[in-house]
């Protein structure tokens, strides 16, 4: 079940200003994808989002050549190129688009109003529906197309759910906000979602993200799987070793999806789940060609599941990792009263637990912990726009959004 942004029913959002485009051909890099990456050179005249809070935001073109605009383009949509996403320079793909699946990246010299930053997204926002769009600050830097490119990329992970790709060290203590990869200038590599600037090679990896050292980022699983729903142009070839699992919950569902060997043929695709305290059992048998599953959670506890794969030929039975999700029939292990902060934020908790507060560009502005029962938290002081509540406890984990006006 696909959930969206409760405070986009109370806003009316409006763009306008729309800018005649430059006489370039339009680039698009899968016509057959719904799904929509708009890479907007033109300018564009902004109001009725979370980014106007000091009003409409007149983002000037970018003054970018046409060889400098390919370029970008190329570079981004390889970055996506396993993806069922089209990235384009064409307004009106993007227009026929899916409110719910897309984006559009603005490039522009017109950075004063947000500060000293090479770009800025809401984390998410891919699905938001209410045209929030992501930010790529040309002036800042140099015009240079590939950083322009690698920022890019980068911003769009943002909208698309990712966090940063982090650093910590054997003590959980953070090393780095940003991981700088491995290897040489010359011969190494960088994730997308870290530091990739100065690495000639960049992918998205699985690593731990900025949320914390115990939580661990399939980068791929997020972009591909809910509530993004934009899936891979070729699963199998995107499978390295053993088959990999990803769970996520969204409301009272349980959301799966997977990537299977690609050097391997199966006959049956099984999933196979244990309630709290009891062995694996088989949920559902899936056609192989599946990649995704999702199901209203039942009972209360902990849920795993695995996939089984039966290889063709009889040649054996093999398993994915195990996916641990929470499943409640009372009510939400965490629960807020109301998603507009007006002064301290009341948080119930079922059991005691960890809680941090996000910008919608992925800063932490409060971290603290829960008790079990009521919790006032005092956020007064936090900035004013979109915000994300993801806590965590012996139940599971979770995100809310929040709204300060």
């Amino acid at each position: 079940m696909k959930t969206y942004p409760s405070y986009a029913l109370l806003c009316l959002f409006i763009l306008g200003g729309m800018r005649l485009q430059a006489q370039q051909p339009p680039f698009n890099s899968y016509l057959a994808a719904k799904p929509t990456i708009y890479l907007d050179f033109d300018g564009a005249f902004i109001r009725g989002t979370v980014w106007n809070w000091n009003g409409p935001i007149d983002a000037q073109p970018s003054g970018l050549s046409p060889s400098a605009k390919d370029e970008i383009c190329q570079m981004v949509a390889e970055d996506f190129a396993m993806f069922k996403v089209n990235v384009t320079t064409d307004s009106g793909q993007f227009r026929q688009s899916p409110s719910f699946q897309r984006i559009k990246v603005i490039f522009t010299p017109t950075q004063t109003w947000y500060g000293n930053s090479a770009g800025a997204a809401c984390v998410g926002s891919f699905s938001w529906g209410d045209e929030t769009p992501a930010w790529v600050f040309t002036r800042l830097l140099g015009n240079n197309s590939r950083l322009l490119a690698l920022t890019a990329s980068h911003e769009i992970g943002h909208t698309l759910g990712l966090q940063h790709q982090s650093l910590f060290d054997g003590s959980c203590r953070k090393l780095s906000e940003y991981n700088g990869g491995e290897g040489t200038t010359q011969s190494g590599w960088a994730p997308i979602m870290g530091v990739p600037y100065y690495r000639p090679e960049r992918r998205w990896i699985e690593g731990t993200s900025s949320s914390g050292c115990a939580s661990m980022q399939n980068d791929t699983a997020l972009i591909a799987g809910s509530p993004n729903d934009i899936g891979y142009r070729n699963p199998e070839a995107m499978a390295s070793g053993g088959p990999q699992l990803q769970g996520q919950i969204h409301g009272q569902a349980h959301w799966l999806a997977w990537v299977l060997p690609a050097t391997e043929i199966f006959q049956q695709v099984s999933i196979e789940w244990a309630p709290q305290g009891k062995p694996f059992e088989l949920l559902q048998v899936e056609d192989t060609s599946q990649r995704s599953f999702e199901r209203i959670s039942e009972g209360r506890g902990i849920i795993k599941y695995r996939l089984k794969l039966n290889a063709a030929n009889d040649q054996g039975v093999s398993y994915s990792n195990i996916v641990s999700l929470v499943s409640v029939e009372n009510g939400a292990p965490v629960q807020i009263r109301g998603n507009f902060i007006s002064g301290p934020l009341l948080v119930y908790s079922q059991h005691p637990g960890l809680y941090a507060i996000y910008a919608c560009d992925g800063r932490i502005l409060v971290r603290g912990r829960l008790t079990a029962g009521s919790n006032w938290l005092m956020v007064e002081d936090v900035p004013k726009g979109v915000l994300f509540l993801r806590w965590e406890n012996d139940l599971g984990q979770g995100v809310e959004k929040l709204m300060k006006p």
